[in-house]
């Protein structure tokens, strides 16, 4: 017959192994490997492209590098290592203007944003004028960019 003593010991060795098990489970996963968010992205109205932030689903935002298409200001390669790999959304910028009329300094027209996460090489359409979100399409995909 075992004691109250062993069946004590017994149970809270139980509930540290539940503890651990249902902690590894829960734990973000600290050691997943870095990866890129790469492709192209356009500004639809023709506005030049003024800038990528990345919005990394596991941490690590940052701006992308950017490579501008010779001759086409609307259009951009972009770059960013994801330092905890996994999804990632986009916010582009598109065109520029003054902050103010005694501020020169500039800002981005529109900010466009994806709507759903992706990982890897994607390239994205981004509807920054009302004026040329195509008639199939509501006017919902405004200031959006699609996949």
């Amino acid at each position: 017959m075992k004691s109250a003593h062993n069946m004590h010991a017994g149970r809270i060795g139980l509930i540290v192994v539940l503890i651990a098990l249902i902690s590894t489970i829960l734990a973000p996963n600290a050691s997943a490997a870095p990866s890129y968010a790469s492709g192209t992205v356009q500004c639809a109205s023709g506005n030049e492209v003024a800038g990528v932030w990345v919005a990394a689903k596991n941490g690590g935002s940052n701006w992308a590098k950017v490579t501008k298409t010779r001759g086409l200001a609307s259009h951009a390669r972009f770059e960013y290592k994801l330092p905890k790999g996994g999804q990632y959304l986009v916010n582009v910028g598109c065109g520029w203007k003054n902050k103010s009329l005694w501020d020169h300094t500039k800002v981005w027209k529109t900010t466009n944003r994806s709507v759903i996460y992706v990982s890897g090489a994607r390239n994205f359409l981004c509807y920054d004028v009302k004026a040329y979100i195509p008639k199939n399409l509501s006017n919902s995909v405004y200031q959006t960019c699609i996949v």
